[in-house]
Order: structure tokens, then sequence, then C-alpha cells
């Protein structure tokens, strides 16, 4: 624990690394410089002649090193250091996961897929479910922002498959089995988009394409693999995963032109900025302002309960 570190004294300690920086020495040695939180405090470590060190920012990692006293505030300088394997309570204090846990998660996915009456849309969706629902029960629903966590693209596709269901059963009009397929299928290429679940980085091919492109080209390939070539069906779900963004510069390819794409749009912007409410709200006091919110054009918001 960084409560144990004293000056000069070797010590081990497991830690994640945060605010990672990597500076070069007036003697041309490159150095890295970083926040090193233990899952109550942080501290301010280094490891030098790191030209030949790779060290990740969010990574958690067994350290070694010794306190060291700079201009009268304690640092830890690291010696030596290796990825940590850790346990459920460890991974726990490290990853923040959603608030609601993978299994449950998974069964209230399926109970929706469940309902679906269109077979050429319900095969689409086991098939997905079949190549990639390990990752989408544990994987991110983003880097930062909205969902930023262990299971959060599987909490916000639950959250938002309820809020679907309240909307069907407001409108009458509105297709389920599509409006609920564009829920689970809208953002799971993100697994590919981002290269892991608990530290991750755009992958080439995210970067490159994004997830609304690698998605319409999976539903596609999916499409063809069932033998359901040029259904109409394929041509819906393609739609309803590159307009969810709602306008082009947005990021969409096409602006919304089913209903249920409509919705849809909506309905991921109401969790996706509800969700970061609630989050900058657990470090809010009552009756105070919170910080500001980026994915709210910067706004504050009071919390007055």
């Amino acid at each position: 624990m960084i409560q144990n570190i004293e000056i000069s004294k070797e010590i081990k300690i497991i830690g994640k690394v945060k605010l990672l920086n990597k500076g070069i020495t007036n003697n041309k040695e490159e150095f890295y410089s970083f926040r090193l939180f233990d899952g109550v405090d942080d501290i301010q470590a280094r490891i030098w002649n790191a030209s030949d060190i790779i060290i990740k920012e969010g990574g958690v990692y067994q350290f070694t090193g010794k306190g060291h006293d700079h201009n009268g505030k304690l640092q830890l300088i690291i010696t030596d250091f290796e990825i940590s394997k850790l346990n459920k309570k460890q991974e726990k204090l490290f990853y923040k996961t959603a608030p609601v846990g993978k299994n449950i998660l998974n069964e209230e996915i399926k109970q929706y897929i469940n309902t679906i009456d269109n077979v050429i849309i319900k095969e689409v969706l086991k098939e997905v479910l079949n190549r990639y629902g390990e990752q989408l029960l544990v994987y991110p629903a983003a880097k930062q922002n909205h969902h930023a966590y262990l299971s959060g693209l599987a909490y916000h596709t639950v959250t938002m498959l309820k809020l679907a269901e309240t909307f069907k059963n407001l409108y009458q009009f509105l297709d389920k089995d599509y409006l609920y397929a564009g829920v689970i299928l809208h953002d799971f290429a993100k697994i590919i988009e981002l290269s892991e679940s608990k530290n991750p980085e755009y992958t080439m091919e995210g970067k490159l394409l994004g997830h609304l492109v690698i998605g319409n080209n999976l539903i596609k390939e999916i499409g063809n693999y069932l033998n359901f070539n040029d259904r109409e069906e394929i041509l819906f779900l393609q739609h309803l995963i590159i307009s969810h963004h709602g306008h082009k510069e947005w990021g969409s390819a096409q602006r919304p032109m089913l209903a249920e794409a409509e919705v849809l749009y909506y309905l991921d912007s109401i969790d996706s900025k509800l969700e970061s409410i609630r989050l900058v709200f657990e470090s809010t006091v009552t009756g105070k302002w919170s910080k500001k919110i980026p994915v709210l054009e910067g706004r504050s918001f009071y919390k007055h309960k």
C-alpha cells in the first residue's frame, strides 16, 4: 500500500497507471512519469532509463520500487514491474464495472431476442451472439465518456432495450423486431473498434473504419453466411447500424429513414447522456454542481437529491 512507502526502502505494490507521460532528461534518457493508484491512494511515480520499456495507461502491474523525497514530496522510483494477475476483489478495486452482473445482462438480452418473431432477424442476432457473445458481455461501450467500464456495452444495450420496449408500447406502428435488433446491433462492432475490454485503445480497423462501417459489413457477411442474400431484413438492419448517430456530421453514413432508426438514434442519445450524468453524480455532493460533462456540451448539472 502507498501508505507503507518509506524513503530508500524497497517495497512491492500492486497499482494502476494513471496520467502516464513519457519524457526525456537533460542527458537524453527517456523516462516515464505517472500517478500510481493502489485502489485507495495515489502517488507520483517515475521509471528512469525507459527507452526499452513499455507500460500502458490504465494497466495494473506489480511494481518494485523505493520511496524518494523530491522537493519535500514523496515519490516512488520504480526499479522493476510485471503484469499483475488480479483476483476478483482486486479487479473490482481497479476496474469499474457495470452496476448489473454480466450473467444477468446476458439473460436479459436473450429474453428480448426470444420475443422477436421475424425468423431472419432472429437468426442474425443468434449468429452475432454465437460469434461475439463473450466479448459483448465484457467490453465497454466506449474508451471514455459513456459506459466506459467493464460490461458497459451490455449494460447500455439492456437499458436501451427497456427504453425501446416502452416506446414500442406507446407507438404501436413501430416494428418491435427491428427496434430490438437495432438496439442489440447498433454498437456491437465496438468489440472490433476497441482493442480489449480493460484498457482499450482504438484498433487500426477502428480508427480507419469505425464501428458503424464495421458493423454494417459484418451484418452483410452474416446475412450471406446464413443464405439471406438480398433479403430486405438484412438491408434494414444495415441501415439501423449506419444511421444510429443521427447526423452525417456525427459519423452516420446516412440519416435515419426508418421510423425504428429514428427512435434508435434518440434512445442511444438519451441513454448515453443520462448515464454520463449518473456517473458524474456519484462523485458530486448533494446540493452542489457537478463537474462539466463533455458529452453534454461541457455543461454542469445541479445535484438536488
